[in-house]
């Protein structure tokens, strides 16, 4: 009965709570975040005090009962929403590629990778062709590969990196080009080197764009990374495939009441949320192995 009756408690302090949150906003009085929950969680203190004080062991273990049922739910609830991902989120075999003649890459922000395989590493600058990309290059997998340019005044808006040879790796050329050779120069490879050049448009060929949004989003909306492969023509775009992930809200896993916060036509007071990331994450890495149909070289 005890530990009951400390729950029923504990239940009815947190609706008072919330209900004195809603009152007060109604009342043009809002009260912030962080003083509702020191309120509650006080609340919640006294209760193990007061079933100490009175011998009554049951009811001191309410609070902590409570919280640990929340946070079932929480984790319960988000497991739920994972396993129920719809059939238009995960990875969509690609169509046949062929040879790969022309490669171009995009990711806003950043190329973000597996960790594991790059050396602790999770991003990459989307406009230097490093280790991976000299790695494609001189294993044949693409003759051209394509990154956006480095932001900067008048600069194009691609760079164009191919492997060479002979004369092509002798003949003077931009500093940045220079910088580039030595980054991706193999100790173990033949005399050869990655030159570049710039381009004012996306060239013909396959487009891989890695897209990455980040903050919390309305449930069922599809968020987070993804990857979209196109096939570039004529200045035109068809899309191959489209990997995503979803995104669906679930509460905290502890009790965090949300006041004084305008939502529609009045204010309301709720619980804080938290993302659930629904499907698998969707890396560069994975990304361009499907394309490549093999792997390449992620380690400087």
């Amino acid at each position: 009965m005890g530990l009951m009756r400390g729950l029923l408690i504990t239940v009815a302090w947190l609706l008072s709570c919330m209900a004195a949150s809603y009152a007060l906003n109604q009342a043009g009085v809002p009260l912030s975040p962080l003083l509702i929950n020191l309120v509650f969680y006080a609340g919640l203190l006294a209760l193990p005090i007061a079933g100490l004080i009175r011998r009554d062991w049951l009811m001191a273990l309410a609070p902590a009962a409570f919280l640990a049922a929340w946070a079932a739910i929480s984790e319960g609830h988000a497991q739920l929403l994972m396993a129920r991902a719809g059939p238009e989120l995960g990875a969509q075999a690609l169509p046949p590629l062929g040879s790969i003649d022309t490669l171009s890459v995009a990711g806003r922000g950043g190329l973000n990778v597996n960790a594991a395989r790059t050396g602790g590493v999770s991003s990459l600058m989307e406009w230097e062709c490093r280790s991976w990309c000299a790695s494609a290059l001189r294993q044949g997998k693409v003759r051209t590969l394509v990154l956006r340019e480095r932001p900067g005044p008048d600069l194009k808006a691609f760079r164009a990196f191919r492997l060479a040879s002979g004369a092509a790796c002798a003949s003077a050329d931009t500093e940045a080009t220079a910088r580039q050779r030595q980054l991706t120069k193999d100790a173990n490879a033949t005399p050869d080197c990655i030159t570049s050049e710039a381009r004012d448009s996306l060239p013909d060929g396959i487009h891989l764009n890695m897209i990455q949004q980040t903050g919390l989003v309305g449930a069922g909306s599809l968020c987070c990374q993804s990857a979209r492969f196109t096939r570039v023509e004529a200045g035109g775009e068809t899309e191959l495939a489209h990997w995503r992930m979803g995104n669906a809200t679930t509460v905290l896993p502890l009790p965090v009441i949300l006041s004084g916060l305008a939502g529609g036509s009045g204010v309301t007071a709720h619980f804080m949320a938290r993302d659930v990331p629904l499907g698998t994450p969707y890396w560069f890495d994975g990304a361009l192995d499907a394309v490549l149909s093999a792997p390449v070289t992620w380690r400087n």
